[in-house]
């Protein structure tokens, strides 16, 4: 596969996963205010593990997205290394 068609699919994951974990906060923010107004301890706890998942999702997320900046920047320094640009130490 392509370079190109490889960078789409990992955004299009990435895209999934931002969404997943945006889906979980939605619920979890719920089952909060749910918790504090019906005083239900229980239902407070389990939002702790939760939020351990959701530290796991954000930091997968952050993980994908340093490598698709490595990847692209990577492109970009053979790119300009193809096309002869001198001096071009920005990527």
């Amino acid at each position: 596969m392509s370079p190109r068609v490889l960078f789409e699919q990992d955004l299009e994951t990435l895209k999934n996963k931002v969404s997943e974990m945006g889906e979980h906060a939605e619920i979890s923010y719920d089952h909060m205010l749910y918790g504090i107004r019906e005083n239900k301890e229980d239902i407070l706890k389990t939002l702790l593990d939760t939020d351990h998942k959701m530290v796991d999702m954000q930091r997968s997320i952050e993980a994908m997205c340093l490598i698709a900046d490595q990847t692209t920047a990577g492109g970009k320094r053979y790119a300009a290394g193809e096309c002869g640009i001198k001096g071009c130490n920005r990527y």
